[in-house]
């Protein structure tokens, strides 16, 4: 709220008391380093990106931002790797399409995209059925 505001100052000082008070926390130092990034305050932006990594290793707005950080302050390396790990990770926006073609086409296995399902272990209910008198 603070942000759509451009209450900024008051954005990070809530930020970092709830960074305080939750470390842990994956959206908060996520959103603490956008607002250090929108405000040109990169040092620190990077602080909470790393730290962000350090909780979820592939978070993609954390080697997004570093990606772009790292190359502004000339470290290319750093940046290429971020880079790299970035395009890796993120969804291939194509990928449903190409999934839902494939399972059109095999129907046998298209039960195992629903994660809902049931397996029937057909060789033992059958064999089962034999026992029973």
């Amino acid at each position: 709220m603070e942000r759509r505001q451009r209450h900024t100052e008051a954005e990070v000082a809530d930020l970092e008391k709830v960074v305080t008070q939750f470390p842990q926390s994956r959206d908060a130092r996520r959103e603490l380093g956008i607002s250090y990034y929108q405000q040109h305050r990169s040092d620190q932006a990077m602080e909470q990106f790393k730290a962000l990594q350090a909780i979820d290793p592939d978070d993609l707005a954390a080697h997004y931002n570093l990606a772009v950080l790292y190359r502004r302050k000339g470290m290319k390396k750093e940046a290429a790797e971020e880079a790299t790990q970035y395009a890796t990770k993120r969804i291939d926006p194509g990928a449903p399409t190409y999934s839902l073609d494939y399972l059109r086409k095999h129907p046998e296995i298209s039960i195992e995209s629903v994660p809902w399902h049931v397996h029937a272990d057909e060789e033992h209910g059958a064999s089962l059925a034999q026992k029973q008198p």
